[in-house]
């Protein structure tokens, strides 16, 4: 059988005994970091998406009320048939 020194023979009796488990949780550590840096990440942009949603809300909301207002302006403001022709015909023929 072969024993442990000889299994590990490549690593320092010093290495072997405590790198690995520091090592270990070192990398462990560092992921939880990097996992909480992601959340924050990831609530800065859902708030940022929230924030947008309720300003394009308002922004549909506002642009449903003025369009059927403007359209009707512009309509009412058209001249009609008979006063086209009384006013648009007679300057036509002149020039």
């Amino acid at each position: 059988m072969l024993t442990t020194r000889q299994l590990f023979g490549f690593l320092k009796s010093d290495e072997a005994s405590g790198a690995p488990s520091e090592r270990t949780a070192q990398e462990a550590a560092d992921a939880m970091n990097r996992a909480e840096g992601t959340m924050r990440e990831t609530q800065k942009i859902l708030q940022q998406q929230a924030q947008q949603t309720k300003t394009l809300s308002v922004f549909t909301v506002v642009t449903t009320m003025f369009l059927p207002l403007s359209f009707a302006t512009s309509v009412r403001c058209l001249p009609s048939q008979d006063e086209y022709f009384l006013t648009r015909i007679p300057i036509s023929i002149s020039a």
